[in-house]
């Protein structure tokens, strides 16, 4: 019977401190549906979250820093615990995430069969639609199954989408840029074309008028011959009466 309740008792403790990393804490506790939730208190062994001064964030677009950020933009973002590796949930409050799952698409976490990492690796887009003006990322993660939850936060702005040429949105400057550069290098050729049809009938217009002369030319010829040909008739009638 001792074995019994020893063997519970450690099947408990192993159920409590499962549950209470980030990872497990998403499913266990069913906050499926709320796609911002991160831990706010005590859970089994862990403490309660503390502010985490280790953990930093690295957003970088096309392998440049982004200290703002540009609408129908992908960054790639690292969250960086130092020497200490640790399971991770992440969030943001604007976007998706690479590893989102539906209905949470925003949200991220260490999935049950992967092992504690040093660092958690997503890539964020920024939406071309919605209100927000700033995108806020949360981490919270833990060192194993006795450490208090760990909490991380960085806020990027969100840049004006003029300010954005690198940005897949309609509208950008970089879209509007290759609308015009295709608009300007049509009307060229449409501008050709259109001149080219009168100058083409202007150029034909005097071999048009020379064939049209040429048929007059020679009728009047025809008709000039019979009349000299009655004149000379007429003259030799007139010696041949006298």
């Amino acid at each position: 019977m001792a074995r019994v309740a020893i063997f519970a008792s450690c099947c408990l403790l192993l159920i409590a401190s499962a549950s209470a990393y980030p990872t497990f804490w998403v499913a266990e506790d069913e906050v499926a549906n709320d796609c911002l939730a991160h831990p706010a208190k005590k859970e089994a062994r862990h403490g309660a979250p503390v502010a985490d001064k280790t953990t930093t964030f690295k957003l970088t677009s096309a392998g440049v820093p982004a200290t703002a950020l540009c609408p129908g933009v992908k960054y790639d973002v690292v969250v960086d615990f130092g020497a200490s590796p640790r399971r991770a949930l992440l969030t943001a409050s604007a976007g998706t995430l690479g590893r989102g799952v539906s209905p949470c698409l925003n949200r991220a976490y260490t999935g049950k069969e992967e092992s504690a990492e040093p660092t958690f690796a997503d890539v964020l887009t920024v939406p071309c639609t919605g209100a927000a003006t700033a995108v806020n990322l949360f981490a919270t993660s833990a060192t194993g199954s006795s450490g208090a939850f760990q909490e991380a936060k960085l806020t990027l702005p969100i840049n004006a989408l003029a300010k954005c040429p690198a940005s897949t949105c309609p509208g950008a400057p970089k879209a509007a840029a290759a609308a015009a550069n295709t608009t300007a290098a049509a009307l060229p050729g449409a501008a050709v074309a259109a001149a080219a049809g009168p100058a083409e009938t202007n150029a034909s217009a005097p071999a048009a008028a020379a064939a049209a002369a040429a048929p007059a030319a020679k009728s009047g010829a025809g008709v000039a011959g019979p009349a000299g040909l009655v004149a000379v008739v007429l003259s030799a009638a007139a010696l041949f009466m006298a």
